[in-house]
């Protein structure tokens, strides 16, 4: 368990979530800092190949997909 901001955050959590989208593999990394005294944490995520675009436009049009 992490704990960013006063929020517990278990790693088991963000597993669930990137697993539930088609986008990504099942291989992440959490980055934890502190900047200015608050805890900052960065999810890196694998995104699978045949989503791989250098298109920002086919990025963004899979993004709106996932929030419909």
């Amino acid at each position: 368990m992490l704990i960013i901001r006063g929020v517990n955050v278990f790693p088991s959590q963000i597993e669930s979530v990137l697993l539930e989208m088609n986008e990504t593999n099942p291989h992440y990394q959490l980055i934890i800092d502190r900047v200015n005294n608050l805890d900052v944490l960065e999810v890196w995520v694998e995104v699978d190949g045949q989503f791989f675009s250098d298109e920002i436009k086919k990025i963004g049009r899979s993004e709106k997909e996932d929030s419909a």
